[in-house]
């Protein structure tokens, strides 16, 4: 491995964790992720973190990527949040690659269509995250992103556009 790929490597680091949603959280889970993005996003294109957070029967799921402070930083900040309780890190270390750097931050609710994804992923009757394995958490986390890039996109503009504006 070349010398500028090893730095590369040491610099960019990723965590994927999965929480359980508190209950005050559940009735507008799509509110609370708009709640969230919009913190997220100017913050995280502050310090060079990327990342995407997806919810679904009661859990989040979410991986955070960029330079080692800052991803460590951002997810001790995620882990007082009062919307969320039980975080469990699934993976964490050094990253060859983002996997979700188009974004500073994005978030979906899982659709029908995407627990039908879930289920050919991890074939297990009830969805757990934190029961599941890296490779599986980040196979849904990439699947989901790539099935879902424009719409993605389009909440990510949407989102960096006020924070584009601002800064003219």
């Amino acid at each position: 491995m070349g010398r500028e790929k090893a730095e590369q490597m040491k610099s960019l680091h990723r965590i994927v964790y999965a929480s359980r949603v508190t209950l005050n959280v559940v009735p507008d889970m799509d509110e609370t992720l708009k709640d969230i993005l919009r913190v997220a996003v100017r913050e995280n294109a502050n310090q060079g973190i990327t990342g995407l957070l997806i919810a679904h029967r009661g859990w989040f799921v979410q991986a955070l990527e960029g330079p080692v402070s800052a991803v460590r930083s951002r997810f001790g900040s995620i882990v007082r949040d009062p919307r969320h309780r039980d975080v469990n890190i699934l993976a964490e270390g050094p990253s060859e690659a983002r996997l979700f750097g188009a974004w500073s931050m994005c978030a979906r609710v899982l659709s029908a269509t995407d627990a039908a994804i879930l289920e050919v992923l991890d074939r297990r009757a009830s969805f757990d995250p934190a029961a599941a394995s890296e490779r599986t958490v980040v196979r849904l986390l990439t699947t989901v992103a790539e099935t879902h890039t424009r719409a993605l996109n389009e909440q990510h503009i949407a989102l960096m556009t006020p924070r584009l504006a601002k800064a003219s």
